[in-house]
């Protein structure tokens, strides 16, 4: 495996599975960290028969702590599908059922115009109470309107690098999304000019490095990488002065609904 290693009766097989989905396109990242959770549990169950037998898959698929149904069901998919290939192998294996998971009822919030309005007027009134040079800041007023005017991710707003945006060609171009794949985004003229304010502002930082081309494009004060968290904690105190009340428990508003918003 690439960033961990594997010590139990599988750990061979495991690696090989990895290998092959990487080889077939796919980035398999959460499936990796996955299979290792399961390759320790193994070792803890002391198991060390090369096929899987329904009491150990079974003991898998059972609920830890507060785990929710999305991520049993992801649990068990992985190690359905390892199964699966370790069949094709010649190897005999019970192949474990996936749990039933409900369909996804999930309803994204949708901003009113109005709201975004408010939100844009209240980014654009931030201040700090303190000097955090870690801070997410300097980015809310352009990062929201970029997600407002593009509806790009989040994950690919704060990915982009200063030679990813095209100014005076207003477009972006993004690099290795969600489905491994690049693409152009085109920009309105009015985020363009967003954007460019956003530059002038940004390179007055006494910061070195800022203009360079792999440099980030958004960052905190000491010119690093912004963090999700930081970015998060931002939005929630934006959503507060706009008067949006923000009702948690995955009911959000969520800053990565401007995107549905977009849509």
């Amino acid at each position: 495996m690439s960033s961990k290693s594997c010590w139990s009766v599988f750990s061979p097989h495991i690696s090989d599975f990895i290998g092959l989905k990487r080889s077939l396109g796919y980035k398999y990242k959460e499936e990796e960290r996955l299979l290792y959770r399961f390759d320790q549990f193994l070792l803890n169950q002391g198991h060390t028969s090369i096929g899987l037998n329904k009491v150990i898959c079974d003991k898998w698929a059972n609920r830890l702590h507060n785990e929710a149904e999305l991520t049993i069901y992801s649990k068990v998919k992985v190690v359905k599908q390892l199964a699966e290939y370790l069949r094709e192998q010649g190897i005999k294996t019970y192949v474990p059922q996936l749990p039933k998971y409900s369909a996804n009822t999930f309803i994204p919030y949708i901003y009113s115009h109005e709201e975004i309005n408010k939100i844009f007027r209240a980014c654009d009134s931030l201040t700090m109470k303190c000097r955090n040079v870690y801070s997410s800041l300097l980015i809310m007023p352009c990062l929201l309107r970029l997600l407002y005017g593009t509806g790009i991710r989040i994950s690919e707003a704060l990915s982009l690098k200063n030679k990813d945006i095209n100014i005076s060609g207003r477009y972006l171009t993004l690099k290795d999304t969600k489905n491994g794949k690049d693409r152009l985004v085109s920009m309105s003229g009015s985020l363009a000019e967003v954007c460019k304010d956003y530059l002038e502002y940004r390179n007055k930082l006494l910061v070195s490095g800022l203009k360079r081309e792999n440099g980030p494009f958004l960052v905190t004060l000491n010119g690093g990488a912004c963090k999700h968290g930081s970015v998060h904690r931002w939005f929630r105190k934006v959503l507060e002065m706009a008067g949006i009340p923000f009702t948690g428990n995955r009911k959000g508003p969520r800053i990565h609904d401007i995107r549905h918003t977009f849509a």
